[in-house]
């Protein structure tokens, strides 16, 4: 299951109804989250902090979630830069004759394909 991070939103309510005195798991029913989360805010604000200290901390914490860069080792990137560089010259030609094309095939309107040189059906 995926999780779904807490909107400023929706922590704001929590803290109204912390404030109002609903119970957790009364506010989870309403927000349809869990009874933990509510539990966890609910929990930080009976320690005398405020909404605004926990979405600092929430936010600072989101940044790391996610997947996280890798690191190849030196033998794999060995061979892809190689590979890369082959990648670049083969699009770098492929750029080449489809000018070419455009040039030799110019006055034909839609006439762009190698096959209809061959065939000369261009005039």
């Amino acid at each position: 299951m995926t999780y779904k991070h807490l909107t400023t939103r929706e922590l704001t309510l929590i803290a109204d109804f912390w404030y109002q005195g609903t119970k957790a798991y009364q506010a989870a029913k309403l927000l349809k989250r869990s009874q933990e989360t509510i539990y966890r805010i609910y929990r930080f604000l009976d320690s005398g902090k405020t909404i605004e200290q926990y979405l600092k901390v929430y936010q600072r914490n989101k940044r790391r979630c996610g997947r996280k860069r890798i690191q190849l080792p030196p033998a794999e990137v060995k061979y892809i830069i190689p590979k890369l560089k082959l990648v670049e010259l083969l699009i770098l030609l492929l750029d080449v004759a489809y000018i070419t094309l455009a040039v030799v095939c110019g006055p034909c309107i839609g006439c762009l394909s190698a096959v209809s040189l061959m065939f000369s059906s261009c005039q």
